[in-house]
């Protein structure tokens, strides 16, 4: 699905439009689980449509990207990114949440850290970025009728959060898509994870840091 053709459908702006990406965004540290992520994206080789719930600085949504335009050879799909790009609870704990939030006037400029760094990355044609929270961002996607071949949590790591998400996105997958996540190094996650896949009698495979649920044709 591409992105121009979705964001005309959709009458939606291009949110990088005439944006100037910041010289030096701050890096942002992930643990990026290369073998297990790289076997989620085969298995959907040709994704029209995909959703990343929490993108923080967007170094997640830019791999995947990459991946399917280097490893696939893949320009037909659209990457939307789910964010309220306001930070997380841990955020705004830590001693040091001004390095991490950058606030001006008290409001954190995570958004355009994130726009910057998908700019520079050569990705912006692909990602969509929906400023909104989790359960708005599944309420949008289910009204527009929009059925991602796979959705990627890491937002919250609250228990009840991530069974929300996970509530609210597995619907929204397509069959033979998959819903999979961070985190899994998280015991809240972890619980999360295992609680919803015991009432709904689902299966679940993980490595050290992500988790997936493969979705049944």
């Amino acid at each position: 699905m591409n992105k121009q053709a979705l964001l005309q459908q959709l009458s939606w702006p291009d949110a990088f439009a005439d944006f100037e990406a910041q010289p030096a965004p701050t890096p942002t540290p992930w643990h990026f689980d290369h073998a297990f992520l790289e076997r989620v994206y085969r298995h959907c080789p040709q994704p029209q449509l995909l959703v990343e719930v929490g993108s923080w600085m967007g170094r997640s949504a830019i791999e995947a990207s990459l991946f399917y335009l280097s490893q696939l050879g893949w320009r037909e799909f659209t990457l939307i990114c789910v964010d309220t790009w306001l930070g997380s609870t841990e955020h705004w704990l830590r001693p040091q949440a001004e390095a991490v939030l950058h606030p001006a006037h008290g409001y954190p400029q995570i958004y355009q850290q994130f726009l910057s760094q998908v700019t520079l990355a050569g990705v912006s044609d692909y990602i969509l970025p929906l400023p909104q929270t989790s359960a708005n961002g599944a309420h949008i996607i289910e009204a527009l009728q929009l059925q991602p071949d796979w959705v990627y949590l890491d937002a919250s790591h609250y228990t009840s959060d991530v069974l929300l998400d996970m509530d609210l996105y597995w619907p929204l997958v397509r069959p033979g898509g998959v819903l999979f996540g961070d985190d899994w190094n998280w015991p809240s996650v972890r619980q999360a994870v295992q609680e919803y896949c015991e009432i709904y009698g689902l299966k679940y495979t993980h490595s050290h840091y992500s988790w997936a649920i493969f979705k049944g044709h």
